[in-house]
């Protein structure tokens, strides 16, 4: 994983890079159950304090990680003691990684070969203490581009003396520069200024680039020195400002990249009510059939699936983890449709809270990886007093031992999407209702349906004219009154979209207890697409 030709390190290097890669695999965040096993008992806490290994290779860990670190979180995180320092590094790892139910922590790996780097280019006599440019390599990555000039002498009459080596990087995806000089001629470059205006202003941003991961990082390309050095050294010194107002106001950034082309995954995360005071929290989802990858299986072919789960608190501790296969088997020779979709879903209770919710499912064969990360308020369904579920847009609702809930098997569409000449059923569920019939209640449901104005590419004349007279967006309301046995009832009720045109919609419906009075409201978003 690392950009490192191990062939040119010192020992000592080269056996803390292996300490390195080997704490960052079986210590940090990682889908390794024995980790997670082990760190959610009190003997599995002690074991791991022993896995912070050797005291030289923490030092070189933790100064790595204090360099991305914002003022507020390295305040918090020097008061700490090694072991706490260590779970402080692993949340923030957990934190930041884009992908958190998949094998690979894109935000870590990154870490760790910019860390390499430094190790392999920016220490001088073998020894693992980096200069200043691994300072800015660990928060920024590597430049788009460096210039290097080389010792010389001022001919300035006057100012006779031995200008430094130094380097210019430049970022520019930034539109910044950074200004080193080697002062002392010890291969140790410095800053133009304070190393404390490095420190990072806010957290990471993770983002996607095109970088191919299995090469690591490239060396970025060296321009020579300009010919006309007097010019070059009279620009240093608004490119060193320049720098130093980037450097103040840029958050640490990272870039990551997939092997492959990710596989399309579309889910919703839907919430009801649980048993023992628990929320029944589903995720659901789609894939299209098309993406993935069948090989033959005796007379048929099949697909297979590995489907990753992981639940994190507020902390970023896991609190469940879970891996599952699913095998697809199909019919050779029959085509499969475009919009052909594989539906599925995850169920599970938790407490009500706020939880990070992260989920991967990988085609085997291809490699493929679809992957979502949602931060989730999960709430809470009081005993007394009428509540209602959120809605669930479906393709269905009948009998069935799949998607069951208090109506039936209820096939979910996380895709939103339906065409004309489909119905779309609107599925939700009512707690503590009021009798207002023996064993019966009654409740009124208004239904509002607004149009998102979608509008295909017209060219510019259309839109023009759009802008200048705006159309007013199309509004439906409907009101019904349904009922239910009490206290708790599941309702549906399908609808009709052939009058609708194509265009993005938000629904609202709001249901009124007939007997309390009380009224909750929940929303919803839809397509509707051309036959």
């Amino acid at each position: 994983m690392l950009s490192v030709t191990h062939q040119t390190l010192s020992p000592a290097i080269r056996a803390a890079l292996a300490a390195l890669v080997l704490l960052s695999v079986c210590v940090l965040p990682s889908e390794s159950h024995a980790f997670e096993a082990a760190a959610s008992s009190d003997d599995g806490l002690l074991a791991l304090k022993d896995l912070v290994g050797d005291p030289m290779f923490e030092d070189v860990l933790s100064r790595s990680f204090e360099i991305i670190l914002a003022d507020s979180q390295l305040a918090v995180y020097s008061a700490e003691d090694d072991f706490g320092r260590f779970l402080y590094r692993k949340r923030l790892w957990t934190r930041y990684d884009p992908t958190p139910a998949t094998g690979t922590n894109e935000f870590l790996e990154e870490h760790l070969r910019r860390l390499a780097y430094a190790l392999e280019h920016f220490c001088a006599a073998g020894d693992m203490d980096w200069d200043e440019r691994g300072d800015v390599a660990l928060r920024f990555g590597l430049p788009s581009y460096r210039i290097q000039a080389g010792a010389d002498i001022s001919r300035v009459p006057g100012a006779r003396g031995l200008i430094p080596p130094s380097e210019e990087w430049g970022y520019t995806d930034k539109d910044m520069t950074v200004s080193f000089i080697d002062p002392n001629l010890d291969e140790r470059f410095q800053l133009g200024y304070d190393i404390k205006y490095t420190t990072a202003r806010g957290g990471p941003k993770v983002h996607n680039d095109d970088r191919d991961p299995s090469t690591g990082p490239p060396d970025p390309p060296m321009i020579p020195a300009p010919i006309e050095l007097m010019h070059a050294m009279a620009q240093q010194k608004s490119r060193q400002a320049r720098g130093l107002q980037a450097l103040d106001n840029v958050s640490v950034s990272y870039g990551y990249s997939s092997v492959t082309d990710p596989l399309p995954l579309f889910y919703e995360i839907v919430m009801a009510r649980g048993e023992n005071g628990r929320t029944d929290m589903a995720i659901n989802y789609q894939i299209p059939r098309t993406a993935l990858t069948f090989e033959p299986d005796g007379e048929r072919a099949a697909a297979s699936l590995t489907k990753r789960l992981r639940v994190m608190n507020e902390n970023y501790d896991v609190l469940a983890s879970q891996e599952r296969a699913l095998t697809l088997l199909a019919d050779p020779g029959i085509e499969v449709a475009e919009d052909d979709l594989l539906t599925d879903e995850w169920r599970f209770n938790v407490e009500p809270g706020v939880y990070i919710v992260g989920f991967a499912i990988e085609d085997t064969l291809s490699k493929r990886t679809g992957f979502g990360r949602s931060l989730v308020t999960v709430p809470e369904y009081p005993k007394a007093g009428f509540s209602m579920s959120d809605l669930q847009l479906a393709r269905g609702v009948g009998p069935g031992n799949r998607f069951v809930r208090m109506g039936g098997a209820v096939v979910p569409h996380p895709i939103h999407a339906f065409r004309q000449d489909e119905e779309m059923v609107i599925y939700f569920e009512l707690y503590g209702l009021t009798e207002d019939l023996p064993g019966i209640g009654r409740f009124t449901i208004t239904t509002e349906i607004t149009s998102g104005q979608y509008r295909p590419d017209e060219g510019w004349i259309s839109r023009f004219l759009a802008r200048l007279v705006p159309e007013k967006p199309l509004s439906i309301s409907t009101r019904v009154i349904g009922t239910g046995p009490v206290p708790d009832t599941a309702y549906w009720f399908s609808m009709a979209l052939s009058t609708l045109e194509q265009d993005n919609y938000d629904l609202k419906l709001t249901v009124k207890d007939v007997r309390s009075g009380v009224e909750v409201t929940k929303t919803a978003a839809f397509t509707v697409l051309e036959e």
